[in-house]
């Protein structure tokens, strides 16, 4: 898995150089009011300002965040520039701090700058004495609140001390960087992080990762954080999807990161985020104030109503009372191995994962599913039906999640309930999107961004008095015409600009509003139009208040109704639903345009009712927190002389089946190989043996690996090949990885298989082990169905589960290697599933049709090869025949590491004999 910052280096610095620029208001300096004393139990929402916006949009989205339980947003700043050269990221952030005064609701702003923002020190003392007084500084023990992200201990101390003399007191709580990225932040690393700067006053989690992982990191980081008197604030995040896709399967994950952060008694959470479209992580439904890449609107407010309930309960300690049925259907519409998309101006089908930056990483932990979620008042039943494919579930009262297979076709979902003895039809709506079974240039474009392709669709329905709006009954817009079909009578839209109908409104409330539009979409394609409408403050350069409304085919003659959740105004009057033409920057584009001619029978408006205070018999105690143990990694013996050979297996040469059609897509196509003699590693490469090679590395030790014995973790592909080539040095062996030129002039490292020297195993080389060498072995002990902690150290399907983690003296991580005798090959090579991945020699590619001699991954791309299951969700199935991979460059991981293998040559040159 690419680590997070390579993407957040993207979002904070690439993206946000092209956003436009917005006319900055005059900005008056607040009065020096300062904020409550204190602050528990707050809700902060990390906001990217390098958007941009005027002062009226800034307030309505700070009213929309405060309507959903935010109390304040985390200025999250890529660059900012100290006078007298101030950065435009300083104009938005006056301008958000301005919107909030003119509120005048007690929302709370707070500077949030990034490793990027240079110069560091000069530019956070800038931004502290900038909002030093602002009604709106969010203050927590009579000190001004400064977070970050990635940026170093020292510095935060630094700037702390130097404010301090100047008379301004902070409260820093930062999202830290470990080093070498590691991709799980151990106790030990936070413990470490307050030890090297006392001066941080708590932790601030800002992370995407896969929920357990969430789960796991926020219980033991509020552990040390109560431990040493410090704040914590948890992460909690609905979706992502940029150097990796993660799959939260709808609102359940969301829901399962709130409850975790309720269990663990943390002092704020920390929502990530506002509005990070590329990432796919936003939780507010609009995009750039230009109003283009429409398409990346995939999210309504489903997200903020789920917000609104967990931070209700977050807050009292007791679950919402639910007074109206709501349900939610969340999808991407396409499944993870339907990998083409069509690049209108390159003119060429792409692959999504293989292309260059920006492309998709999809791991073992993403499943392809329709996700359910409901808040009932009662139980109900939910009917979800996909093309041939109908699935019933009967939800209960309350808070429920359920799921479907995700096959091609429109999802159409029905709420029903038993009424005097009769099902009664509560609700019957269509998803956003259809669900792609085959790529065409129409439904698969490429569009112009980052990460379109496997986003996250989320929309809601909620049940109640139904506002109904007859479009005929609206103004005909540009060539729209009145149409009948049947004995519906629609307005017939055309895909030329403005056609449409407008329609009046009035005595709405401001809130969330159920949208539901029942149209008939004829075209084999999905259509997409423009829903826009009055109401909220707008300055002369913004773009009207609109959401794109995609109406996915119907079929001839046939109507059905789109839902989805959207915000209206106590001063909307109209509504209007158009095709409009696409722009970037005010600039025409075509790839941008609405699509599709469609019939729209009518609009309707039902009105979301915010939850209410429960009662305490309706949610769990909450346990006494835990506290938590760290390991402590005793100082080295250094090693002395020549190291050791490591133990080998010496494997006969022969033939087999590589690959599987009971797995996944990319191990086909079944093919015969012909293996030559070679010898493998009995185990996974060590600590202990590692550091003899790189003493630096027991720094990276933690209660995940810390024991000499355990196999070396956070060792990326480069890592693990410079082992191999020292060790080979040590023994007097020519190294087996040499340096390269590729066609384009770069520099690689590649693999001589027949070469004396110590290497990484190939993957056929691997999977011959694996599956007994001819025996077509399911798992490397035989077909056996995997026993945790019987055959290996795993976990089985356990590491995808969003419930509460182990007790945190019990929490899963490597073990020695060799543990499990059990689990051993048919060869008595150890640890092939459970404990870490291993890193082989090929580049991950789809396999070459044809039978082979030796065959490895030789074209160059995104990721290398890993093969084996882990102590966590990487390789889970732990199957011979899954494939895995990541970044060559990554050196963080905590679910792989490496073991050696070497030639025939090279096994009789260090003394191993069959």
């Amino acid at each position: 898995m690419v680590a997070s910052f390579r993407a957040r280096f993207s979002r904070a610095v690439l993206a946000c150089t092209i956003a436009g620029a917005i006319a900055l208001p005059s900005h008056a300096q607040a009065a020096s009011a300062p904020s409550a004393p204190e602050n528990h139990r707050l809700v902060m929402c990390w906001y990217m300002v390098c958007f941009g916006n005027s002062v009226e949009v800034y307030k309505q989205e700070i009213a929309l965040a405060q309507r959903h339980g935010i109390d304040g947003f985390l200025l999250d700043v890529g660059e900012w520039g100290v006078p007298p050269s101030p950065s435009r990221y300083v104009e938005s952030a006056e301008r958000m701090y301005e919107a909030a005064k003119q509120l005048g609701s007690g929302f709370k702003l707070a500077m949030a700058p990034e490793y990027s923002v240079v110069p560091m020190v000069p530019s956070l003392q800038d931004m502290l004495k900038r909002f030093h007084g602002h009604p709106n500084q969010l203050r927590h023990g009579g000190k001004d609140v400064l977070s970050s992200y990635g940026i170093p201990g020292g510095v935060l101390t630094e700037v702390k001390q130097s404010m301090s003399a100047e008379g301004i007191e902070t409260f820093i709580v930062p999202h830290m960087f470990p080093p070498k990225f590691e991709y799980l932040h151990t106790p030990e690393r936070v413990a470490s992080w307050f030890a090297e700067a006392p001066a941080i006053d708590g932790m601030m989690s800002f992370d995407a990762k896969p929920v357990p992982e969430i789960l796991r990191q926020n219980a033991t980081t509020a552990a040390i954080c109560r431990a040493k008197g410090k704040l914590f604030a948890a992460g909690v995040i609905p979706a992502y999807n940029s150097a990796n896709l993660e799959d939260y399967r709808g609102l359940s994950g969301y829901a399962a990161m709130w409850e975790g952060a309720i269990r663990d008694r943390a002092d704020w959470i920390s929502l990530v985020i506002w509005n990070d479209y590329n990432e796919d992580s936003a939780l507010m439904p609009y995009r750039w104030p230009g109003g283009q890449e429409k398409d990346y609107f995939d999210r309504d407010e489903s997200f903020l109503v789920a917000t609104a309930y967990n931070s209700r309960w977050y807050k009292t300690g007791v679950r919402p009372r639910i007074d109206q049925d709501q349900v939610f259907m969340t999808y991407r519409n396409r499944g993870k191995w339907l990998r083409q998309a069509w690049d209108a101006k390159a003119d060429a089908w792409v692959d999504l994962c293989a292309k260059a930056w920006p492309f998709d990483q999809i791991h073992d932990n993403v499943e392809d599913n329709i996700y359910l979620d409901a808040y009932l008042t009662a139980p109900a039943t939910l009917t979800l039906t996909v093309g041939a494919t109908t699935k019933t579930f009967e939800m209960p009262a309350g808070v429920g999640h359920a799921e479907a297979p995700l096959v091609p076709g429109l999802p159409r979902l029905a709420l029903s309930r038993m009424v005097d003895g009769k099902a009664k039809v509560l609700a019957d709506i269509v998803g956003r999107k259809t669900i792609i079974g085959t790529p065409t240039k129409e439904n698969s474009p490429y569009g112009t961004s980052q990460h379109l392709s496997y986003r996250t669709w989320a929309s809601g329905t909620a049940v109640g008095a139904a506002q109904r709006l007859e479009a005929e009954a609206g103004t005909v817009l540009g060539d729209a015409v009145v149409a009948k079909v049947g004995a519906v009578s629609a307005i017939q839209t055309k895909a030329t600009d403005g056609s449409g109908f407008q329609i009046a409104l009035k005595g709405l409330k401001t809130g969330t509003y159920n949208v539901r539009i029942s149209y008939c979409n004829p075209d084999a394609n999905d259509a997409r139009l423009t829903l826009s409408a009055d109401g909220p403050p707008r300055s002369a350069h913004d773009h009207p208040y609109f959401i794109p409304a995609f109406l996915p085919s119907t079929g001839k003659d046939t109507f059905a109704t789109v839902s989805f959740l959207w915000s209206l105004y106590d001063t909307t009057t109209m509504m209007k639903i158009a095709w409009e033409p696409g722009k970037v920057w005010g600039q025409p584009d075509a790839t941008m345009d609405d699509r599709g001619a469609v019939l729209i029978d009518a609009i309707e408006l039902i009105a979301v009712q915010p939850f209410a205070d429960g009662t305490p018999s309706g949610s769990p105690a909450t346990a006494a927190p835990e506290s938590i143990t760290l390991v402590t990694i005793p100082a080295a013996t250094p090693g002395t002389g020549k190291p050791p050979v490591p133990a080998l297996v010496a494997i006969p040469g022969g033939r087999f089946a590589m690959g599987s059609d009971k797995g996944e897509p990319d191990e086909l196509p079944v093919r015969q190989v012909t293996i030559s003699p070679f010898a493998i590693g009995t185990c996974e490469v060590t600590n202990e043996e590692f550091e003899r090679f790189d003493p630096k590395h027991r720094e990276h030790r933690t209660s995940v690996s810390s024991g000499d014995r355990d196999p070396v973790i956070a060792v990326s592909w480069n890592d693990a090949t410079a082992y191999c080539n020292w060790l080979s040095q040590q023994h007097g062996l020519a190294p087996a990885f040499v340096e390269v030129t590729g066609a384009n002039g770069e520099k690689r490292l590649e693999a001589d298989l027949k070469a004396a020297g110590f290497r990484l195993p190939t993957e056929a080389e691997w999977e011959y082990v694996a599956s007994g060498r001819g025996e077509g072995r399911a798992y490397p002990w035989g077909a056996d169905l995997p026993t945790p902690m019987k055959q290996g150290n795993f976990q089985g399907r356990r590491a995808l589960d969003f419930t509460k983690p182990a007790k945190l003296a019990e929490l899963p991580r490597t073990m020695p290697v060799g543990s499990f005798p059990a689990g051993a090959s048919r060869d008595g090579v150890m640890d092939l599933a459970g404990n870490v991945g291993e890193w082989c020699c090929d580049w991950y590619d789809p396999y070459v049709a044809g039978d082979a001699t030796d065959p490895r991954g030789d074209k160059p791309g995104n990721y290398r090869s890993i093969r084996g299951g882990t102590w966590g969700w990487y390789g889970w199935s732990q199957r011979c025949t899954d494939r895995e991979f990541n970044n060559a460059g990554y050196p963080g991981h905590c679910y792989y590491g490496f073991r050696l293998a070497i030639s025939e040559t090279g096994a009789k040159q260090v003394g191993v004999k069959r």
